[in-house]
């Protein structure tokens, strides 16, 4: 049984994250899971009384609960952080000296012994997905290809991308502009508004070229970039509002070519960190890492990056500057030239 004043206590919590924090209902929906299993290792007794609760809530979690390390870790880190806010909330109740010395106690040292490794997907991976032959009778692998590459040249958040109308992308400039605007139905983190761009990454640009003819050629401008697809994948839908399960169609077509790729399957997220690695590998420019951070819309942490922070144009010089010098494979130029005997076909079929 959960005791009613833990729980309204969590409840208080994350209204504050949706209203005065202005998190997604996304992380607040995560840390409402996650604050679940603190509250069902209390059970009746109060949260205030916790550092006398065995066992531990670190012992509780590795012990009896099927969490993974990291789940466990970070289950740790959104309790410190409710707590900590608890103490500043509630002082009378949460009695500051004694429970800051229990909080100070929720970790777990060598909760695993293998050491923690990011694999980031490379551009070679993306060239790899690319290449994969798309005479299937839909468009669903192109379209799928088209995404990933874009995620990747963009950095952008997967989200954002998949509510992304065609507007929002604008060739005409170089490098090209993407438009993240909450007001076009961009549903960017925290709902802030950035204009950031594409890497003129020359293996990937050819395919998100073809992919952008072909839906401006189809579809208005309002609708969705990473458009909807007909139930047999061979027309185009004009739909100009993603559902919030939209990203997971991206992420079945990432894990579907990674297969037929023969490369392990990553979150999609980790096409964001292999931009940023790509950008800062491929450019000299001195000021790469403050454009990579304006170009993935990530916001100053201290005082002096507030008044040193990258502007659109810094970000515009530094992407501009990309070495542009790995080559286009045989097998990209090949199914470069199906897609557009594909494209064809599509438009003599609307005809």
């Amino acid at each position: 049984m959960i005791n009613a004043q833990n729980r309204r206590d969590k409840d208080a919590y994350l209204t504050y994250k949706a209203e005065v924090l202005l998190s997604s209902p996304k992380t607040v929906k995560r840390d409402n899971t996650h604050l679940s299993h603190i509250l069902n290792w209390a059970g009746d007794t109060l949260l205030t009384r916790g550092a006398s609760i065995r066992p531990t809530f670190p012992a509780y979690l590795v012990a009896q609960t099927e969490l993974a390390p990291s789940t466990v870790q970070r289950t740790l880190d959104v309790s410190q952080r409710f707590l900590r806010w608890c103490v500043e909330r509630y002082p009378n109740r949460y009695a500051p000296k004694r429970i800051n010395q229990w909080i100070e106690t929720l970790h777990v040292r060598n909760l695993s012994q293998e050491p923690k490794t990011r694999s980031i997907y490379t551009c070679s991976d993306i060239e790899a997905i690319l290449a994969i032959p798309t005479r299937d009778g839909t468009l669903t692998n192109f379209r799928d290809q088209a995404g990933i590459a874009f995620l990747f040249a963009s950095g952008m958040r997967i989200d954002a991308f998949v509510s992304m109308p065609i507007n929002c992308l604008d060739f005409k400039t170089m490098p090209p502009t993407i438009r993240q605007w909450p007001t076009r139905g961009v549903r960017t983190k925290l709902n802030k508004a950035g204009t950031t761009m594409l890497a003129p990454i020359r293996p990937l640009m050819g395919l998100i070229r073809e992919w952008d003819v072909l839906v401006r050629s189809t579809l208005p401008e309002t609708a969705l970039w990473y458009a909807c697809l007909s139930t047999d994948g061979t027309n185009l839908l004009d739909k100009e509002l993603a559902s919030n399960s939209r990203d997971q169609q991206l992420r079945l077509g990432l894990k579907r070519l990674c297969e037929r790729a023969n490369i392990p399957y990553r979150n999609p997220h980790m096409l964001r960190h292999g931009h940023a690695v790509y950008v800062k590998s491929h450019s000299t420019h001195p000021s790469r890492e403050d454009a990579i951070a304006y170009n993935l819309m990530h916001g100053p942490r201290t005082v002096t990056q507030i008044y040193t922070a990258a502007t659109e144009e810094l970000a515009r010089e530094v992407y501009s500057s990309l070495d542009e010098t790995v080559p286009e494979t045989a097998e990209l130029r090949m199914e470069s030239l199906l897609r557009k005997i594909i494209h064809e076909e599509f438009k003599a079929h609307r005809s």
